[in-house]
This record gives C-alpha cells, sequence and structure tokens, in this order.
C-alpha cells in the first residue's frame, strides 16, 4: 500500500481525506508541482499536479478511490504552504495495519527535500533526503 504523511506544524491547513469508495480531493501547494527524482537518475519517483500525487507511478487519487471490504483507509493532507507539504495515511483491513508518512519541505526551486517513514512515525530532520525537479 502507498502511504504518505508529512509533519503537522501549528499553522498548517489540516484536511482528513477519507478513503472506501469516497471522492478524493488533493491539493499540493503550486511550489511543488512537476515531476521529482532522485539526483544520478531519470526516474520519476514523484508527480504533483494541482489536483494528485503521483507515486511510483500511481495515482493516489485513484488509489484512495476504491471500496474496502471490512477495512478502511483515511488520508490526511496537511499544508504549510510556504515550505512543508504532507501526507499522512492509514489503513486497516483483516486484523493488519498499516500507515506512512511523506513530508515535502520546499528547496530553491531546482529541488525538494523528502522523507517517507513507513511506520507512521513522525519524521526528523534527518530523515531527509534531496530530490530533484526533473524536466
Amino acid at each position: 500500500m502507498i502511504s504518505i504523511a508529512l509533519m503537522s506544524f501549528n499553522s498548517c491547513k489540516n484536511d482528513d481525506i477519507l478513503g472506501g469508495g469516497k471522492s478524493v480531493k488533493l491539493s499540493p501547494p503550486s511550489w511543488i508541482h512537476g515531476s521529482w527524482g532522485v539526483e544520478g537518475l531519470d526516474t520519476e519517483i514523484f508527480k504533483f499536479t494541482s489536483n494528485d500525487v503521483i507515486y511510483l507511478g500511481a495515482s493516489l487519487k485513484e488509489i484512495y478511490n476504491f471500496t474496502t471490504v471490512g477495512g478502511s483507509l483515511s488520508l490526511k493532507e496537511t499544508k504549510n504552504t510556504s515550505s512543508v507539504y504532507e501526507l499522512t495515511y492509514k489503513a486497516s483491513a483483516g486484523g493488519e495495519k498499516a500507515s506512512a508518512i511523506f513530508s515535502f519541505k520546499k528547496g530553491d526551486g531546482s529541488y525538494i527535500d523528502v522523507a517517507i517513514n513507513e511506520a507512521g512515525e513522525t519524521v526528523s530532520d534527518s530523515d531527509y533526503s534531496q530530490f530533484i525537479k526533473l524536466k
């Protein structure tokens, strides 16, 4: 399962997004729009549009727009439009639980800093790696 999360700040806007057959609204800030990858590789890992986040070629909007049987999904989008965008994903089904946090920090326009915590724990400054803007 794909997970996304970012750290919360007191000044952030929070929108809870529920999956399980309900329509998903994503709205990444304009500073992050485009394709991002790891330096030295031409592979797109993240692509951000005005209404979706594509992770390794999979649309998060489409993934969260499916119906679960006997389970639950939630996605929390947190924005600090000046510098941070985060997604937190939680799922449970059949007694299994999964969660993840993806955190994106604004760079200088040629890069962003990305931290992914698939344990769903708080992201620390040492967790970030630089992703470059792909053309």
